[in-house]
């Protein structure tokens, strides 16, 4: 194992373990400062062969984040945070190097690998240290980043990405997979995101019929059965009276069925979103600066939606830059020369998942979406272009 994959590992680990913890996010800043320098050794000093890399409209989007952060700071009138610079500049700086450092199905696999644990860390934190909300029932289950609604979304990704993995993984590891997607129900469900269970269904539809775990039709036809009756179960009636969560849930039900009024949540992110198009409409083609909508919005909090934050601070270029970045995904699983078919699903979904999620939560500055972004543009590199094996590897061979 080289000292990039073990790098790899831990940051994406830390990142997660250590997102909502201020005293701790130096610990992965210190693996990402590491991994950088390791980088720098192998390009540098061994003269690693570093080819130019083709066009990427993910590098690009987060460049002009970060150049507009640097214009917001200087010359625009709001106090846009020296932090929010330094941590776009570095998402940047990362996901410069990841798309060049992973370039083995192993080093995507410890990447893969390292959040997996993170999110089951923070999983098992929920369990032992239930959150409680001010009416006493158990609070919506954030792991450790701090927000339900990304902890949902970030496991519906990593299931997403170890389904692509699923076929290649031995017996083993198809049973650890397994047992994780298992458990992840439950966390998802105790984080009441809406969106979230609706992704995890359809991550357990794509395994039993897609990849077809199961493979006697009786079983397949009982285990589905089994699984709509104890979805039915689980949102309307368990933990019903002692969880937030599902609460929540039940609000849904409510309000599908006309019973309910819409709660002030979601009142208020109506307005939130009415008030980022209408700054949208004010300045359409740049927006109002990186990290705007916080400061000029009104309410002292950002949109909750990917599309409005977009528009809203970096105007149309920034919106479609970011989507470009999504289109670029879905191209170069089309032309991937192996697993193309897999690849082109995966993709998709990822996709849809994003634009799905952009209605909940905001997208363009998170450090943990870019990292599997990239992680997944360096995965389809690797079964479209050939690729020579590293100077490094030939140097440890020897």
């Amino acid at each position: 194992m080289t000292r990039i994959n073990i790098l790899l590992f831990l940051y994406a680990c830390t990142a997660i373990v250590c997102f909502d913890y201020e005293d701790l996010t130096i610990i992965p800043k210190i693996f990402a400062g590491l991994l950088m320098v390791e980088y720098f050794i192998q390009t540098v000093h061994l003269k690693q062969t570093n080819k130019k890399g083709s066009f990427n409209w993910g590098l690009c989007c987060l460049l002009y984040f970060a150049l507009y952060s640097l214009i917001s700071f200087a010359f625009l009138p709001y106090d846009l945070p020296g932090e929010s610079i330094i941590n776009i500049v570095m998402i940047y700086v990362l996901s410069y190097i990841l798309i060049r450092v992973v370039d083995n199905v192993r080093t995507f696999d410890m990447v893969l690998l390292g959040v997996s644990i993170g999110l089951f860390i923070g999983f098992v934190f929920n369990i032992l240290v239930p959150p409680i909300d001010e009416f006493g029932r158990t609070g919506r289950f954030s792991g450790t980043l701090g927000n339900a609604n990304l902890f949902a979304l970030m496991i519906n990704f990593c299931i997403s990405f170890l389904l692509q993995r699923y076929k290649l993984y031995s017996r083993f590891w198809r049973n650890l997979v397994l047992i994780f997607i298992v458990m992840s129900a439950y966390g998802v469900m105790m984080s009441g995101s809406k969106l979230g269970l609706l992704m995890y269904l359809i991550n357990v539809l794509y395994l039993i019929f897609y990849i077809r775990v199961i493979r006697n039709t009786t079983a397949l036809v009982f285990i589905s059965i089994l699984i709509v009756f104890l979805s039915g179960y689980f949102v309307s009636n368990f933990m019903l009276d002692n969880s937030e969560a599902f609460q929540r849930f039940h609000y849904l039900q409510d309000v599908f069925n006309g019973n309910r009024n819409y709660s002030d949540s979601d009142l208020l992110r109506y307005n939130l979103a009415v008030k980022g198009w209408d700054m949208w409409t004010q300045r359409p083609i740049f927006g109002w600066g990186y990290g705007a909508f916080v400061y000029l919005g009104g309410y002292n909090l950002y949109s909750h939606n990917n599309m409005i934050e977009l528009l809203a601070n970096s105007g149309i270029i920034g919106f479609l830059l970011f989507h470009a970045a999504l289109v670029q995904l879905v191209v170069m699983a089309s032309r991937s020369g192996i697993h193309r078919k897999s690849n082109i699903a995966w993709t998709c979904y990822f996709g849809l998942m994003v634009i799905v999620s952009s209605f909940a939560i905001v997208l363009l500055g998170e450090k943990l979406f870019w990292l599997l972004y990239f992680s997944m543009v360096a995965y389809l590199k690797m079964h479209t272009v050939p690729r020579e094996v590293p100077a490094i590897t030939v140097h440890q061979l020897n």
